[in-house]
């Protein structure tokens, strides 16, 4: 069982001949599964993008999603039930059309009239005008040609409503089928004493044995589409199950199309199999056809239990060379259903698509596991998502592709028009030939009013209606594919068709960049990182902090956002530090001092032991050289290294000064040292300065001294403070002091 969330596993796939493929009510669910030496299998390379042939929507109501496989009811266009095998008919050489044998009447309108445009089936031998078949045919085929009734059938074949079973007994009958119909093909095992189980290999090997017989029908039945809020869900359920902490794990299947990243979260009404998943059952032989998902959007399938499903995927980067190999294949049928690779009833197999040059993978999952899907690529199961990634580039294609095959259409209107005025005949010019009328109509249609005539495409941007048949056409078929009995010139330049532009090509341009540029914030924002950091080698700490603060406001995963915040958050912390050495006062020691004296000495000797700390010159040196390794900028650097130039030169001139104060005023050293204190680290030299500076205003007031006169106590202190200063002995006011105190001492 697996949840488009996911169903049973193993898969059906049918001939064109007559395998079948019973439908209970859901979608599908592939695969049968091989060993590792099964030439298919190969492991989810990162191109590669999903599995097997599978079917998509299911019709629930106003607001489901519609199913794209065929019912019974509605009898399926492919012969072969509702997965044909594709088979190439050679051309044939004989004529068709008016020069062959007809019918009596055509039919579909029941008339024998206007017998050359009756084209003969091959099969039947029953005759239909070429104007009477959906889509009609302008030209008789170069090769065989089969009726709808031919291709379709009698209705024997395709999906019919199975019968109302519990998991339990639908698991038994799957059982049972399986064991009966191998029972009889596997080779008796004499150790075992009993005929050998097959194998994955096996069942996969006789699944595509299936498929390319002309023969053997098979039929079985297979659960898909199953509505989750109906028929309960595999996955805990908030309603069901609110203690439960998987019932709001993203990984839910019914939380993650509603994720805060997904688009789905916008849309505030259910779309079933896209915002609600689908459960499948299969049982063995169960399969879809091959299909991408709506709109090109991602999937995840989750398998609860059961056997091995398994995927066959086809990247989207291939997509057009899978859909080409499938024209190329059955020509006939994409001649009368263009629209065939929606339809969900056409498989060709792997190894023809490989012959045909298209990447083809294979994926085995098993229960527990989860499978992804990218856009655009044809695969197996899902439920749908659809995230900023998707966004920008669907809207791109869309967008170029509609203002491309705008361009083209009006480009070959002015052909035909400069054509006709380029024969210049008055017969032309009586004709009447204008440009047809260009409506740009800012109003919304029935649905009806948009799906194309021949291919059934949704063109909501721009249809081509004929006002004489009420028809309408897309732009890839309006000049191409005959609309009513006008020529292609009078369709182009008459009255009596015209073009209707939802939006105007600048509308569709501004409104798609406008979204565009909103989907890509998360790649612009990771644009903007890797200038930074690959164009400056020393990045801005104020630029980085501006990133930062942009993608801490983006609601969506930024791969190189939480290392941005961590390298940001160690260079704040440099800045912090470098402050101390750039912005710290003087008045620090004064208010420890004033700690001092209240008597809280624990907090003064703390603050005393930080401020020392802060005051070692080493310590700007390791944060100048720790800037280096982080390899940032910031204004603080510049301070620190300035303040490091200055120390330096203050300790140049320092040096000068203590190797010949003699030479240097008083008020010289003064500045000097008042200088290195504004530095405010312990700088050995200001200690040095300081006590040259106390000897120099000790030889200052010696010699004002020297000419006053002196009482025994003070010549005996000024002497002793001298001593203390480190005088040397031969310094000429001491001695002069000490010779006057002795002198003093004698006449005493």
């Amino acid at each position: 069982m697996e949840t488009d969330q996911g169903a049973e596993s193993t898969t059906t796939q049918a001939p064109e001949s007559g395998t079948v493929s019973k439908n209970s009510e859901s979608r599908r669910v592939s695969a049968v599964n091989g060993h590792d030496s099964h030439p298919l299998k190969r492991a989810l390379g990162n191109e590669s993008a999903a599995g097997t042939p599978q079917a998509e929507n299911g019709d629930d109501g106003a607001n489901g999603r519609r199913s794209k496989r065929l019912k019974k009811d509605v009898a399926p266009t492919v012969s072969g039930s509702n997965m044909s095998l594709l088979r190439p008919t050679p051309p044939q050489s004989r004529p068709k059309g008016g020069n062959r044998k007809t019918g009596d009447k055509c039919e579909t309108c029941g008339k024998s009239n206007d017998r050359p445009s009756i084209l003969l089936c091959d099969g039947c031998d029953n005759g239909y005008h070429m104007h009477c078949l959906d889509p009609p045919l302008s030209n008789a085929p170069n090769y065989d040609w089969h009726c709808p009734k031919c291709l379709v059938g009698t209705g024997e074949y395709g999906f019919e409503e199975g019968g109302i079973y519990s998991l339990k007994q639908f698991q038994e009958k799957a059982d049972a089928f399986k064991r009966n119909y191998f029972s009889g093909k596997m080779p008796f095992d004499p150790v075992l004493n009993a005929h050998r189980r097959e194998t994955e290999d096996d069942v996969e090997r006789e699944f595509w044995r299936l498929v390319e017989s002309l023969t053997e029908t098979v039929e079985v039945e297979y659960g898909a589409d199953i509505h989750s809020t109906t028929h309960g869900s595999g996955f805990p359920t908030v309603e069901r199950n609110p203690l439960d902490p998987y019932s709001v794990d993203p990984w839910n299947l019914n939380v993650l199309p509603l994720h805060g990243e997904s688009l789905f979260r916008h849309i505030k009404s259910d779309v079933s199999g896209m915002t609600v998943p689908w459960v499948y059952v299969g049982m063995c032989f169960s399969t879809f056809c091959w299909h991408n998902e709506d709109h090109y959007s991602y999937s995840a399938n989750y398998q609860h239990f059961g056997a091995t499903k398994t995927w066959y995927g086809i990247p989207g980067a291939d997509a057009e060379a899978f859909e080409e190999a499938m024209r190329q294949a059955v020509p006939e049928l994409f001649e009368t259903q263009p629209d065939l690779l929606f339809q969900l009833v056409t498989l060709l197999p792997p190894d023809q698509l490989k012959k045909a040059g298209v990447n083809v993978y294979a994926l085995d999952q098993r229960a527990g596991q989860f499978v992804i899907t990218f856009p655009q690529a044809y695969h197996d199961g899902d439920t749908s998502i659809k995230t900023a990634k998707w966004l920008g580039p669907a809207l791109r294609r869309m967008c170029d592709r509609e203002l491309e095959q705008r361009a083209k259409l009006l480009a070959r209107q002015k052909e035909l028009k400069q054509r006709i005025e380029h024969r210049g005949s008055d017969e032309n010019k009586s004709e009447g030939h204008e440009d047809f009328k260009l409506v740009v109509e800012d109003a919304d249609l029935p649905e009806e009013d948009y799906q194309c005539s021949y291919c059934k495409v949704y063109s909501y941007l721009t249809q081509f209606r004929c006002h004489k048949k009420g028809k309408i056409l897309c732009l890839l078929h309006a000049d191409n594919h005959t609309c009513c009995d006008e020529d292609v010139s009078r369709r182009l330049l008459g009255p009596n068709h015209s073009l209707r532009y939802r939006m105007s090509d600048e509308d569709i341009a501004a409104c798609t960049q406008k979204v565009e540029d909103r989907a890509r914030i998360p790649e612009a924002w990771g644009e903007k990182l890797e200038r930074i950091l690959e164009d400056e080698p020393k990045p801005s700490l104020k630029a980085m902090h501006s990133l930062l603060s942009e993608g801490e406001k983006i609601p969506y995963h930024l791969p190189g956002l939480q290392d941005l915040a961590t390298f940001v958050q160690r260079c704040d912390k440099w800045v912090e530090e470098a402050n101390n050495y750039i912005t710290r006062k003087q008045q620090n020691r004064r208010k420890n001092e004033k700690l001092w004296r209240k008597g809280n000495a624990a907090k003064a000797a703390q603050l005393e032991e930080r401020d020392r700390e802060l005051r070692n010159i080493d310590k700007i040196h390791a944060l100048l050289a720790e800037a280096e390794n982080l390899s940032f900028d910031c204004p603080q650097i510049v301070s620190l290294r300035e303040k490091v130039a200055e120390i330096q030169k203050f300790q140049g001139d320092a040096q000068a000064v203590l190797c010949n104060p003699h030479v240097t005023s008083t008020q010289e050293v003064e500045e000097l040292v008042e200088l290195g204190k504004s530095f405010n680290v312990d700088v050995p030299e200001v200690d040095k300065l300081e006590r040259v500076l106390r000897q120099m205003r000790w030889n200052d007031e010696a010699r004002r001294r020297r000419e006053q006169y002196q009482t025994l106590d003070d010549c005996r202190e000024f002497i002793k403070q001298g001593e203390e200063l480190g005088l040397a002995e031969t310094n000429e006011h001491l001695l002069h002091f000490r010779d006057l105190y002795r002198h003093d001492l004698q006449l005493l």
